[in-house]
């Protein structure tokens, strides 16, 4: 089986079991919350319940950590949680925390009020429910997934979050149902999957080339920012939104099933892909395009210029029977030699072909607008 194919296949599998995992905790909402204030007065362990205030019980409504107690804290067996604050008076000094099991937040979320980064080092899974923010307050929460998971459901947000995905031995980040990515700042280097009706929102995602990010059903890029070195899929009825999506060198963002480019900024560098060659549907539209990069069409049709910006291509647009569609006001400028075959059709704005530009001559051009060829 191809690696493309068995991430898929592994994306599947963890999907469902974010999801039991979501269902199972909602079960374990305690009726009574209780919360309590770190102290740490006997061990670094989360789950004993004399290192709180609310000893000998374990916090289940707000856990709050100030400038007491051991800075480094585990969490060796099962967290149940509504919130997580970090005081601004007292400042809340830095803390990290080590997840070894499964920790839910169920509440308001993780909020850090503090002048210091609050860490989590996810080395099991991370479950956000309800509408749980990962890091809300004045100031960031830092997560380290390594070798764990992180799940946002219902309509949890990873909020203004720093997250790196897959710092040592691998990690898993799962957006189900209507969950949204904030303005996190993402680096993934294993498995990120939007699911449902998802969205990366205004998050800025960089995809590095050991990564795998996909858009899935019916989830959206929205208005995120996302450099990709890796493999970039959009995927079922999933949508790039208003996205500017950045294919670097070794990367692949493509399309398929009745996915779409939306209203997309796409540029494509120097060695990076876009294929939308795998569509079921006759092709899709775009925002833009432009970049050094290749346009693989296969058979499909691309409808580009719905931002009305003047973009250039200085790469290869392929494919056999694939065409391409200029619309808006702007200036499409082509300067590679492109080969694919189907209709060049310009319907507002102009299709410039400039230096050694050009187009295949079995592509038949319809000019409703400006088609602007060197004399």
């Amino acid at each position: 089986m191809a690696r493309k194919d068995q991430l898929q296949v592994g994306s599947l599998l963890r999907h469902s079991v974010a999801t039991l995992l979501a269902t199972t905790a909602l079960g374990v909402v305690a009726a009574h919350a209780v919360d309590g204030t770190w102290t740490g007065s006997t061990s670094s362990e989360w789950t004993d319940g004399t290192n709180w205030t609310s000893t000998p019980a374990v916090p289940d409504g707000t856990a709050t950590f100030t400038n007491s107690g051991p800075a480094t804290v585990d969490s060796n067996g099962f967290v149940n949680v509504g919130a997580v604050v970090f005081t601004a008076a007292p400042n809340a000094q830095a803390y990290t925390f080590n997840v070894n099991d499964i920790f839910v937040i169920n509440g308001a979320g993780i909020s850090n009020n503090s002048t210091n980064v609050q860490t989590f080092v996810a080395g099991s899974s991370m479950v956000f429910l309800n509408s749980s923010s990962a890091s809300g307050g004045s100031n960031v929460v830092t997560y380290s997934v390594s070798g764990g998971a992180m799940s946002f459901n219902d309509t949890s947000t990873a909020g203004s979050a720093n997250i790196t995905n897959g710092a040592i031995g691998g990690g898993d980040i799962e957006f189900n149902g209507s969950s949204n990515a904030g303005t996190a700042t993402i680096l993934n280097n294993a498995v990120i999957n939007f699911n449902d009706t998802s969205s990366a929102n205004g998050s800025v995602i960089t995809n590095s080339a050991t990564g795998f990010l996909t858009f899935n059903i019916s989830s959206t890029a929205g208005a995120a920012t996302i450099s990709n070195s890796g493999a970039l899929v959009f995927s079922g009825s999933a949508s790039a939104g208003s996205s500017t999506i950045t294919t670097e060198n070794g990367g692949t963002t493509s399309f398929t099933g009745s996915a779409t480019a939306a209203g997309a900024r796409f540029i494509t560098n120097a060695g990076g892909v876009f294929d939308i060659s795998g569509l079921s549907s006759t092709g899709t539209t775009a925002g833009s395009i432009e970049g050094a990069g290749n346009y693989v069409l296969g058979a499909k049709t691309l409808t580009t210029g719905s931002l009305d910006t003047s973009t250039q291509v200085d790469g290869v647009i392929s494919g056999a029977g694939g065409g391409l569609t200029k619309v808006g006001t702007g200036t499409l400028t082509l300067t590679g030699t492109n080969s694919y075959t189907g209709a060049t059709t310009i319907s507002a704005g102009t299709l410039a072909l400039s230096g050694s530009g050009s187009i295949s001559s079995s592509s038949v051009v319809t000019v409703n607008a400006t088609f602007d060829i060197p004399a």
